[in-house]
């Protein structure tokens, strides 16, 4: 099992539109989720970054199912207007440096 973590920074006039769409997630957004083999998926805001954490078989191939699903495209255009990625990373990775069961 992978976990993975990514930052992402909002338009902080945009916060209450991201806590929105959270709160009505599609359905198909979380079965392509699941299907791409994604568990234990959580986001935390903290003012405007949104700190995500998930866990996966293979973080590579996930991100590579991901990125060949039109549902993941639709959610993408509907956060464009949200996400900040005006430096060009809508995400970015953390490391992990400590982990305990």
């Amino acid at each position: 099992m992978q976990r993975a973590a990514f930052v992402l920074r909002l338009y902080p006039d945009k916060i209450e539109a991201y806590r929105e769409t959270h709160r009505a997630v599609w359905q198909e957004m979380i079965d392509t989720n699941r299907a791409a083999g994604i568990r234990n998926h959580t986001c935390f805001l903290h003012e405007n970054l949104v700190i995500c954490y998930l866990e996966c078989d293979d973080l590579e191939q996930t991100q590579a199912t991901l990125a060949e699903s039109d549902v993941v495209r639709r959610w993408g255009e509907l956060h464009a207007e949200i996400i900040d990625s005006s430096d060009g990373q809508g995400r970015v990775y953390l490391e992990n440096v400590f982990h305990q069961d």
